[in-house]
């Protein structure tokens, strides 16, 4: 079985990106989203050989709103340039903080026109703040219509080929059959309510090891998401899982990370 080629070296898709021409008029200079936030950074562990996988970018108002009253002030005007600032602003205040590990970034599938060409301002940032492709992991949640989630899926795909990770986010039971052939992501990131008090529910725990096989099966690795305790921690040890992320291990931070504390 042959290897998959490597992704083209980042200054090459910079410059691939910025030959292309585009008629998108939100793509114009000037446009503004008008809406002001910062992001507050969260570690995902491995707690199997004690490392940081990742920093997922979690948008937050100045006065530490959280995200529900920031993306309130989104809207189908403004969508495309918000999310654009988003992916730009993630990049730019890792690199401020130091954040070494990989970048986890939540996108809003239906602010993309077309993946080869909206992703053009993320790689610029990439370059320019030194972040290759590979350790930058775009995040998007199934949802929406079928046409929607086919978009989004398509999203997905270019941005594999492009040499992005990409996830799943929020899978749950109750996730259509289809989504992981849909997405194909490279990781699946549960939803919180299979996690919140997995030590005492033996029907969520068969739960999440039949998910756990369906993404066996599937190529993808799981993340926990949500972990507040110790007893949670373990029991998702118990089924399999090592990647995990919640404030058992480090809440989200608006400042500089320092040392995660060990677990």
């Amino acid at each position: 079985m042959n290897a998959e080629p490597s992704p083209p070296p980042l200054a090459a898709l910079v410059e691939f990106v910025r030959s292309q021409q585009s008629s998108c008029a939100d793509c114009a200079p000037g446009q503004q989203h008008a809406v002001d936030f910062v992001f507050a950074y969260q570690p995902i562990v491995d707690v199997g050989d004690g490392t940081v996988f990742a920093h997922e970018a979690l948008v937050r108002g100045r006065d530490g709103a959280g995200a529900a009253t920031v993306l309130a002030q989104v809207s189908a005007g403004n969508r495309f340039q918000f999310d654009q600032a988003c992916r730009v602003e993630a990049i730019r205040q890792a690199s401020a903080l130091g954040i070494a590990q990989r970048l986890s970034i939540n996108f809003l599938a239906n602010a993309v026109r077309e993946a080869g060409q909206c992703i053009r301002a993320t790689l610029v940032a990439a370059n320019m703040h030194g972040l290759a492709p590979e350790r930058i992991m775009f995040e998007v949640q199934d949802r929406g219509d079928q046409a929607a989630r086919v978009h989004a899926g398509a999203i997905l795909q270019r941005y594999r080929e492009l040499g992005f990770l990409t996830a799943l986010d929020r899978y749950h039971s109750a996730s259509p059959a289809d989504a992981l052939a849909l997405y194909a992501p490279d990781i699946v990131k549960l939803d919180i309510a299979l996690v919140r008090g997995i030590e005492h529910d033996p029907a969520r725990r068969r739960t999440v090891a039949a998910i756990m096989a369906r993404c066996d099966a599937a190529h993808a690795q799981v993340i926990a998401v949500g972990v507040e305790s110790v007893r949670e921690r373990d029991a998702l040890r118990a089924l399999g899982i090592d990647l995990m992320q919640g404030n058992l291990f480090c809440p989200p931070a608006l400042r500089a990370l320092g040392k995660v504390p060990v677990w």
